[in-house]
């Protein structure tokens, strides 16, 4: 019998940017309809799900204060569980 083998993509982080009034625009890629999660300095900010193209955007209005931030994005599984890929800058 043979098998069959499913290439995953790792999610990935594409762009960062930032604007006064702590506004943080965040966009990423993997697999079409992947649970991602946005975490800044490893904490929970927001879920998403990638569109059918793999394309994902987090837009987060106000609150981010200036300074350095470590910007993770996590596909999460099915079941909610730990994530399957992670990227992060």
């Amino acid at each position: 019998a043979g098998r069959l083998y499913c290439k995953v993509l790792p999610v990935r982080v594409v762009s960062v940017e930032a604007e006064e009034g702590g506004k943080l625009f965040v966009t990423g890629q993997g697999e079409a309809g992947a649970n991602v999660r946005l975490y800044l300095n490893d904490t929970f900010i927001a879920p998403g799900v990638a569109g059918p193209d793999g394309k994902i955007t987090f837009s987060i209005q106000r609150g981010v204060m200036a300074g350095d931030y470590r910007v993770r994005l996590e596909e999460v599984g099915g079941g909610g569980g730990a994530g399957s890929t992670r990227a992060e800058v």
